[in-house]
């Protein structure tokens, strides 16, 4: 599996080597091989103990599930529908 690094030489400079998706995880190194070598071995190290699993959350703030959504859409085949609106057009404007 591979990992996104960040490597960056210090002011001292050393290299340090992080893992984004591993907040916990970063090494320094004299070299830049060396701060890789230190960040693969925590890495694999991390990955002894650590498991990787996925939750369904619902959306916060979501509220309420909108009461229209449900009928959406059924009368999408109905024949009867353009006539019923037609009259109910014809209806309101002859109000």
């Amino acid at each position: 599996m591979q990992y996104p690094v960040l490597l960056q030489r210090r002011p001292d400079g050393k290299y340090l080597a992080a893992v984004p998706l591993l907040p916990d995880i970063s090494r320094v190194g004299d070299t830049r091989d060396e701060a890789l070598a230190a960040i693969q071995h925590a890495i694999a190290d991390a990955l002894q103990t650590t498991e990787v699993v996925y939750l369904d959350v619902p959306a916060s703030g979501a509220g309420p599930a909108n009461p229209w959504l449900e009928t959406a859409g059924v009368f999408v085949d109905d024949p009867e529908l353009e006539p019923m609106l037609r009259d109910i057009y014809a209806a309101r404007e002859s109000e």
